[in-house]
């Protein structure tokens, strides 16, 4: 029964790219919607504005090496055995994949075959050489089971926190034993930061909600 789940819990965690000048996301208009999310207007209207799709891959590659690193050296002390990472855009996938392939990481997303997908998820399930599951959130998001750990890292989001609790519910299913920890990167001090706490907030309801 889902009542006998776990508890899951959600957070922001906030970086700062290891090689970029500024922040991707400081441009007077990103400053415009940012400040426009903090004063608590409706976020279904604000994420319509042109910059979040504009400023949306550009921050992902941001965070990409930010997020290898950290996951790296989290595998590395053995805070977890293993790790499910979602993200959106391909070239960010692709970044963190060769960044953690030492850690055998395997790799769900849109173009992945069906037959191949599911060998992918058994590989994460049940090897313990394969401790870093990366998927996009598009690909990976339903219909799989990934129970084989209970850290969740969403290196990029989706803009619907409905589609986030989605992902994060791989992990948090029947036979899931611990509880599941949820994590949402994003750039400190930023628009994706204003963003990302407002997801954070919205996915935590729906899946108090669903559970």
């Amino acid at each position: 029964m889902l009542d006998d789940l776990p508890a899951m819990t959600w957070e922001t965690v906030t970086i700062d790219p290891e090689d970029a000048s500024r922040k991707p996301d400081e441009t007077a208009e990103a400053l415009s919607v940012r400040q426009a999310i903090n004063s608590g207007r409706e976020f279904s209207s604000i994420i319509q504005n042109p910059v979040l799709a504009t400023l949306r891959r550009e921050v992902g590659l941001a965070k990409a090496a930010p997020a290898a690193k950290l996951v790296k050296d989290e595998l590395q002390r053995m805070e977890y055995q293993k790790i499910f990472i979602v993200a959106y855009h391909r070239d960010v996938i692709g970044s963190l994949a060769e960044s953690l392939k030492d850690f055998g990481a395997v790799i769900v997303t849109g173009g992945t075959p069906s037959g191949k997908r599911q060998v992918l998820i058994d590989r994460f399930q049940v090897d313990p050489r394969c401790r870093v599951f990366i998927g996009q959130i598009t690909a990976a998001g339903t219909a799989i089971t990934l129970t084989a750990t209970n850290q969740v890292l969403f290196a990029e989001t989706s803009w619907s926190p409905g589609d986030l609790v989605q992902a994060a519910k791989r992990c948090h299913r029947i036979g899931q034993k611990r509880p599941v920890f949820v994590r949402i990167l994003a750039l400190s001090d930023s628009l994706d930061e204003s963003v990302s706490r407002v997801l954070a907030g919205k996915a935590r309801m729906i899946s108090q909600i669903l559970n």
